[in-house]
């Protein structure tokens, strides 16, 4: 069909009131790119504008009119950068600009992030409260704010005090509620995908999501919900007063969907035929949703088989930087060095990152192929022209239609592709509308009204007496049981939990066993660590008889480095060679693990048992690094490199055992050049650091620090 006539079918589909089917039309259009394009510009902006893409209009050869519409939907984002904004975005802002609060669903092409800066540079609210599932999103969100308004506003993301009149956190749930006593009022409270709240999708977290909502949305002046797919919310106290916009009919790309599951007939090896052969020839990046941590070292293996070396130097220095400082044996460095990289929930946080970052490089030096777990849906703000799906699983479960969904979404992106590629080796699943269903139970509301109210007690209120009761029972006073809750000071807010801590502490044989933690000899933790591990049904990323031991090599993370602390991991009888098992216990334990040891300190100060966990509960959640150096991994610079500059006496000691932002401090008013000259630093290694500066810097104040 010629081009005049595919704008005539365009115009034809606006006139019956058609137009998603419209805008799907006009965007493929946009990819192909006809040759005679340009002669229709006028036409064009008309068929855009009325389809509510005023964003892909083109300023030469546009009309006066077509120019005002466009500016008529420019808006600040920050920084003194202005974005034309799509109808729906520009909808949205102005409806949180009325001050409404409101629970966006749109597709994750959508752009919602956006409205977030524009909003932010607009209306100039002195206190913002972002909360988000994960660290990585934690990470994106800061940099691109810190980019754009840390001028003006204190970007926070730990549990700090504001060091400016203007402020914003950007926060998982689990940090936030320790704000709870300390941050009063909020001019905009936001929650980054915000489906999470029901314990269909995060059963685990989402009562600390619904706390942290419950404590928040009453002190703020506004609230933005942003969720990708939801078709429906049932109604809910938590959503008093927020009204629910639905925009998931309105794309900016679209995708075309190849199902091979009936030709490839769920065979390992045609599957991975199939998938070389597409590598090989892939015109863009490609995203291989493995499913599976299993799925991923298979599909690995084959890539290091069959596709040739990259011929990108900063690969090149990459891999050999990860062999250098973890393992020869691990399977990422050759991955590396064929263009490939791997997501997953295990890896160090800095090194997930600088992959995302790699693969986002255009040109020879950056992946092309990143393969991953559920990891890259629910953590990453990344796009790509491919999307494989080798298989719809989720670790063990079916993939569900939601996530599906938000895998898919991945593929395209405006303005670089308008049309993404999903290529399906199995059956995908049924696609159902998903309704958000919020869980307020009644040990979920209780929680919330001792956090509402310092006087309330379980006397006075039955909802805290059937939450509390439980701890009330194993330490045999009310009184006790209340100040134990309420000790901002304890990290868990199960109370079975909380009760085996006090049975465990009414043990001699128990507290004599704790007190070896506080032992300069890892050898003398292992008793206690087998006996806390029993109060909590927690795995901690592997088998009990690994998680010990694994403790026990982390302990040398800094005395030793990485490469040696890797090889005494892979020499324990239960590793079975999987460094990525190191990488994931030290997640959990630093977090989960290390939050339960503080909590039997609290406690047993409560009950007037003496043992003091505080000094290794600290350790354990630093991962036994210096606490500045293992903060400032989450900012993306390794402890690795952060080593290097300390040997190089770039760095001082009083400076990587400071306070995180005093070493971020630190490291912005270094020369350049400096870096450069340190002995043995290599290219991958400056690519990290400029990444980092330009993370935590303004981007004007950057700028000047590269001039």
């Amino acid at each position: 069909m010629d081009t005049f006539s595919q704008f005539s079918k365009i115009s034809a589909l606006i006139d019956s009131g058609n137009q998603p089917g419209a805008r799907e039309l006009l965007v493929r259009l946009l990819d192909e790119e006809p040759e005679d394009i340009s002669l229709y510009t006028e036409l064009l902006n008309e068929l855009l504008i009325s389809c509510g893409l005023t964003a892909y209009t083109r300023q030469s050869g546009a009309t006066w009119w077509q120019r005002f519409n466009r500016s008529a939907f420019t808006f600040d984002v920050g920084a003194g950068t202005e974005k034309v904004l799509h109808r729906p975005q520009a909808e949205v802002l102005l409806k949180l600009l009325k001050e409404k609060s409101l629970a966006l669903s749109a597709p994750t092409s959508f752009g919602k992030s956006f409205i977030i800066d524009s909003f932010i540079s607009i209306r100039k609210p002195k206190s913002v409260l972002i909360l988000v599932p994960t660290i990585s999103l934690m990470d994106e969100f800061r940099r691109r704010l810190t980019q754009k308004f840390s001028d003006v506003y204190d970007v926070i993301t730990t549990v700090r005090e504001a060091k400016k009149d203007r402020f914003i956190y950007i926060l998982p749930q689990e940090r936030a509620v320790k704000l709870i006593d300390t941050l009063d009022e909020v001019d905009l409270l936001v929650v980054d995908e915000f489906y999470k709240i029901s314990s269909h999708f995060d059963q685990d977290r989402s009562p600390s999501l619904v706390r942290a909502i419950l404590n928040f949305k009453g002190r703020a002046k506004q609230s933005y919900f942003l969720t990708p797919n939801i078709s429906s919310i049932v109604d809910s106290p938590l959503l008093d007063g927020v009204e629910f916009v639905d925009k998931l009919n309105f794309n900016t790309v679209f995708l075309n969907v190849h199902d091979l599951s009936k030709e490839l007939r769920k065979d390992p090896a045609l599957k991975a035929s199939w998938l070389v052969q597409m590598l090989s020839e892939a015109d863009g990046k490609t995203l291989v949703y493995a499913g599976t941590f299993t799925a991923i070292d298979n599909i690995s293996k084959k890539i290091i088989q069959s596709m040739p070396l990259s011929r990108g130097l900063l690969l090149k220095d990459f891999a050999d930087w990860l062999e250098e400082n973890y393992s020869p044996a691990w399977l990422l460095p050759s991955l590396v060095r064929r263009g490939c990289g791997v997501h997953n929930g295990k890896m160090h946080r800095s090194l997930a990152a600088l992959q995302v970052q790699l693969f986002e490089e255009e040109g020879g030096d950056g992946l092309s192929v990143i393969v991953s777990t559920s990891s890259i849906i629910e953590g990453v703000n990344t796009s790509a022209k491919n999307i494989v799906v080798w298989q719809a699983k989720n670790g063990n479960r079916n993939l569900k239609s939601l996530s599906f969904k938000n895998l898919i979404g991945r593929g395209g992106r405006m303005f670089k592709h308008f049309v993404g590629h999903i290529y399906l080796l199995e059956k995908a699943p049924k696609d159902t509308p998903t309704q958000l269903e919020i869980d307020m139970s009644p040990d979920v509301m209780g929680r919330a009204e001792l956090d509402s109210n310092r006087e309330a007690n379980s006397e006075s209120s039955p909802l805290i007496a059937s939450y509390i009761s439980p701890l009330i029972r194993a330490v045999g006073s009310s009184d006790v049981a209340h100040a134990i809750v309420r000790d901002d000071r304890v990290n868990s807010d199960d109370m079975q939990v909380l009760s085996k801590i006090v049975a465990a502490l009414r043990r001699p044989s128990f507290v004599d066993k704790i007190g070896n933690l506080n032992s300069s000899n890892a050898a003398h933790w292992k008793t206690a660590l087998y006996e806390i591990l029993n109060i909590s049904s927690r795995s901690y990323g592997a088998r009990k008889g690994l998680v010990v031991p694994a403790i026990q090599v982390m302990s040398r993370n800094w005395s030793h480095g990485s490469r040696r602390v890797c090889e005494d991991f892979l020499a324990l009888e239960h590793s079975e060679g999987d460094l990525e098992m190191m990488f994931k216990i030290e997640k959990e334990v630093s977090f989960n693990l290390a939050a339960l040891i503080s909590d039997i300190g609290v406690v047993a100060k409560h009950i007037g048992v003496h043992v003091n966990t505080e000094r290794f509960a600290t350790q354990l959640s630093h991962c036994f690094l210096p606490s500045a150096v293992h903060q400032i991994e989450e900012f993306g610079l390794p402890r690795v490199t952060t080593r290097l500059l300390l040997k190089s006496k770039v760095i001082s000691q009083s400076d990587v055992e400071g306070d995180v932002q005093d070493l971020i401090d630190a490291l912005k008013e270094i020369p350049k050049s400096s870096f450069r000259n340190v002995s043995g630093i290599r290219d991958i290694e400056i690519y990290m650091i400029e990444s980092f500066l330009s993370g935590v810097s303004h981007a004007e104040e950057y700028s000047r620090s590269t001039e």
